[in-house]
């Protein structure tokens, strides 16, 4: 009898540990694939720019974080120099294995409708002069990075923006075609300064830009 008490202990236990293994290599596999448990939304930022959670659930619990951070509007016609704080910006590391992880990406934006709107259909904005400069500084002074383009000289990437809201805003963010990084990792807890200096087209009055922080699901 008790032979039998301790084979079924020792089965008992294999399963257990069976389990805890499964559970172990599954938390590995989440990891390595980018992938994180969503036991509920990304906090938001703190200080300037309007924070917007774009994480997709996969299958419950599971998910795929993102978000982004759009600061405040200014007019593309007028020169401009600004600078943003912020600061506890959440953690871009295990989102997607489509993108290099860790990394936040920094575009000077607008909005789609509103270049349509003041500019038509067939301009782009290589058809315009003018130029940009994005510095973002840690709370040492230490330049994380730096962007520098020309008008002339942008890619342009699409994405929604503003997404709770319908029909959803097609934003389309400027970025150097010469310029490789674009963005930075920001650290826990860390505050970081946003500075742009922008020196305009005038024909391109009436287009409101922005800085915009983007950690992609893709």
């Amino acid at each position: 009898m008790i032979k039998s008490l301790l084979m079924k202990l020792v089965y008992i236990t294999k399963k257990i540990l069976l389990v805890v293994a499964l559970s172990f290599l599954l938390i590995v596999v989440m990891r390595l694939l980018g992938l994180s448990v969503m036991w509920g939304n990304l906090p938001p930022h703190q200080g300037d720019g309007i924070f917007e959670d774009r994480s997709m659930p996969l299958f419950w619990p599971f998910g795929v974080h993102a978000y982004n951070v759009r600061m405040p509007e200014f007019d593309m016609g007028d020169p401009t120099n600004a600078t943003y704080v912020v600061s506890n910006l959440p953690p871009t590391s295990n989102l997607n294995p489509l993108q290099i992880r860790g990394k936040l990406e920094v575009f000077l934006g607008f909005y789609k409708d509103n270049w349509t709107s003041i500019l038509g259909q067939k301009k782009t904005i290589q058809d315009f002069k003018g130029n940009f400069s994005i510095s973002v500084m840690d709370s040492n002074e230490n330049c994380v990075l730096q962007i520098e383009g020309t008008m002339s000289n942008c890619k342009v990437m699409e994405t929604r923006i503003d997404q709770q809201e319908f029909p959803f805003n097609q934003g389309r963010l400027l970025y150097p075609a010469d310029q490789k990084v674009i963005f930075f990792t920001p650290k826990k807890g860390e505050l970081y300064r946003l500075h742009i200096h922008y020196t305009p087209d005038p024909r391109l009055k009436g287009l409101k830009g922005f800085i915009f922080l983007y950690r992609s699901r893709f």
